[in-house]
């Protein structure tokens, strides 16, 4: 899980580039759950480029959508969501990007860059990569019925 609490614009920066220092590693068809702190009621989308084209507009590539709430008053709002990775149509074995999307606005998308105007969000964006399981080689084995001897 990746873990960050830069998720606003109060430390200044309205876009964040994570994606060479923080990775999350999955499996295809695992099902993994993203919670998302922030520092103010906001609405919160995140994507993943699974063909890696470079946008987000593909079908399937926006993972989570919703508001973020406070469940104690003396913690971040929260937004959380499960999403299962897909098992096919994706690129696997190398790093996709992962972005997270906070402002006040209900109709931002992967495209907005929050903090214009009245609004006070952020951008993020995280590597997300696709990992498929290893399966070993079976062992080789001998013909039946047939022997063999080790010569020094």
């Amino acid at each position: 899980m990746i873990s960050t609490s830069s998720v606003s614009a109060i430390d200044g920066y309205l876009y964040s580039d994570n994606s060479c220092f923080k990775t999350l590693t999955v499996s295809p068809g695992s099902i993994n759950n993203f919670s998302i702190q922030v520092f103010n009621e906001l609405y919160v989308k995140a994507f993943i480029d699974f063909n890696n084209d470079g946008d987000f507009i593909d079908s399937g590539e926006q993972i989570g959508s919703g508001r973020s709430t406070m469940s104690n008053p003396n913690l971040p709002f929260v937004f959380s969501f499960n999403h299962t990775i897909p098992n096919t149509g994706v690129l696997q074995n190398q790093d996709l990007r992962l972005r997270l999307v906070a402002d006040w606005d209900v109709f931002l998308s992967s495209c907005n860059l929050p903090g214009n105007g009245q609004y006070s969000g952020q951008v993020e964006d995280y590597s997300i990569r696709i990992v498929t399981a290893c399966t070993p080689p079976a062992a080789p084995t001998a013909p039946v019925g047939s022997s063999h001897t080790e010569r020094a």
